[in-house]
């Protein structure tokens, strides 16, 4: 099983505990791989949530004045700058905003 670490804004992506290649140059405050793992979830210190390939490249933007996400089944969690909580497709469209 594949992992992803964040290390001084960089998400490590690691294979058997080797990294085998990064993301970001800086800026990622946390990543995560998706139910299958073929795209990793990233949160910059922008706001910017995206969904990576594992080659860096971005395949989605999810939102923006984020301060956190993470994936909920298949969809994703966003914590905004507001306090605010709002639940997404991946492909960025809003489904709910709680609170």
């Amino acid at each position: 099983m594949n992992t992803v670490l964040v290390n001084n804004g960089k998400a490590e992506i690691q294979k058997d505990g080797q990294t085998v290649s990064t993301i970001g140059h800086g800026e990622i405050i946390c990543a995560e791989y998706n139910h299958d793992q073929s795209l990793i979830l990233c949160v910059t210190d922008q706001g910017k949530v995206e969904l990576r390939k594992e080659n860096g490249s971005v395949h989605k933007s999810v939102a923006t004045n984020a301060v956190y996400a993470t994936f909920e089944g298949h969809d994703v969690l966003v914590t905004t700058m507001k306090g605010r909580q709002e639940l997404r497709k991946e492909n960025g469209s809003l489904l709910k905003t709680i609170g």
